[in-house]
Formats: structure tokens, C-alpha cells, sequence
């Protein structure tokens, strides 16, 4: 029910969604404490970020995470625990989608102009500027948008422009599309229950099956 008020909502928070899904796998989980995770965080800045460049607000966003707050993480897509918030706020570890997920609500809340772009499996933050996304205030935004450089947070944050990824990601064997689109968080929390569903099975938690199945298709309805 929580799910389906969510999905229909007029103003989609991408961390609501994310605490639902994790709820029914830690019923302990208390929205406050999550809520607030990334403000406990943002009191350890001691600059002004708007007075830094796009590249020093990146820096800054590593450094407090990757090294201050000691993120790791963990590439084994059949472990359950590493879809979970509980585990990345309270462990510091979690999966690389996570990661990505949760760096992007961080840079939200420090209000950098980053984006989550998908360009077929590869997920990673687009940092489209502030003064450019002025054209689009009033209106919603394209699905697509000429980014400044990507960022790769289960990289530690590497920084990526598109030449680079071309180069490192583009070959024969993984050729990737044109463009890198806008995920909406519709798609966030529909990607994060295929990963659930996937570490389930591996690990033979039928009853996980059974429900994600069911909020799968909660969230594929348009």
C-alpha cells in the first residue's frame, strides 16, 4: 500500500521509496534516522561548497565519504545485505548501485546539479550545471542533457568526461547507446528490487521472491 501511495504521489522522493523498500527488509528501520544520515554528514563541511568549483565539490564529497566516513564497496551481486540501508549507514559498506544511489542523495542535499544517467548498464552521476539548468526551471526537464563530466561513486568518485568513457567502457564487446538518460526514481527503486529479487534467489529466500515479485509489478505500472 505504501509502495502503490508513493508510486502515485505528485512529488516522488526517491529516499521515501528507498526506505518502503528497505522497511520490509529491516522492519526496524526508522525513517528519521535515515532521513537524517546525510545531515550528520553535511555538519563535518567547513566551507562554503557554493564558493567551490564543480571538481572541488566532488573532492570534497570523496573525501567525507570514501575517507572520513570510510564507504567501501562491495561488488558481490548476490548478497542481499548489500541492497540494504541499514547495512550501508551502519556498516559503511554497501553494492556499487547503492553507493551510486546514495552518493546522489548526498550531492542532493549539498545541492550540487548532479544526475543519475543510465547508458544501458552503466549507472553514474552526470553533473549538468546549475546555470545551465536555469533554461528548464518552470519546466520538466529532458530526458537527456549535454553533461559537464560523469562521476563514478563505486569508483571512489573517479571523474569521468565522456571522451573517457568511451575509451575505457565503449568497445566491441559493450557498446553503449548515443545518450545517457535521466533515471527517474520510479526506475531507481525498480532497478534496486531486480537486484533484490536477483540475491534472493541466489540465496534461495523464496519468500523475499514472492513479495518483490509482487512490488515489481506495483512499480512497472505507468
Amino acid at each position: 500500500t505504501n509502495l502503490q501511495k508513493w508510486k502515485t504521489s505528485e512529488d516522488i522522493d526517491l529516499l521515501k521509496g528507498l526506505f518502503i523498500i528497505n522497511k520490509f527488509l529491516t522492519p526496524e528501520l526508522n525513517f528519521v534516522s535515515v532521513f537524517s544520515f546525510f545531515d550528520r554528514i553535511k555538519r563535518n563541511i567547513c566551507v562554503d561548497i557554493n564558493n567551490l568549483s564543480p571538481i572541488e565539490q566532488v573532492r570534497l564529497m570523496n573525501f567525507l565519504l570514501f575517507q572520513n566516513y570510510n564507504f567501501k564497496v562491495n561488488f558481490d551481486e548476490t548478497e542481499l545485505n548489500a541492497q540494504t540501508l541499514d547495512k550501508a549507514f551502519s556498516k559503511r559498506a554497501t553494492s556499487s548501485f547503492m553507493m551510486t544511489v546514495l552518493y546522489y542523495l548526498f550531492a542532493k542535499k549539498l545541492g550540487i546539479p548532479f544526475y543519475l544517467v543510465r547508458n544501458r548498464n552503466v549507472l553514474l552521476l552526470g553533473y549538468f550545471s546549475a546555470e545551465k539548468a536555469l533554461a528548464f526551471k518552470g519546466s520538466s526537464y529532458p530526458k537527456k542533457l549535454n553533461y559537464d563530466f560523469f562521476v563514478n561513486p563505486s569508483d571512489k568518485g573517479f571523474i569521468l568526461t565522456i571522451e573517457d568513457i568511451r575509451i575505457s567502457v565503449n568497445n566491441e564487446k559493450n557498446k553503449l547507446d548515443k545518450d545517457f538518460l535521466i533515471v527517474t526514481a520510479s526506475e531507481v527503486i525498480n532497478i534496486l528490487i531486480d537486484k533484490i529479487l536477483f540475491a534472493a534467489k541466489k540465496q534461495n529466500l523464496y519468500h523475499y521472491e514472492e513479495y518483490f515479485s509482487k512490488f515489481k509489478e506495483i512499480i512497472s505500472i505507468s
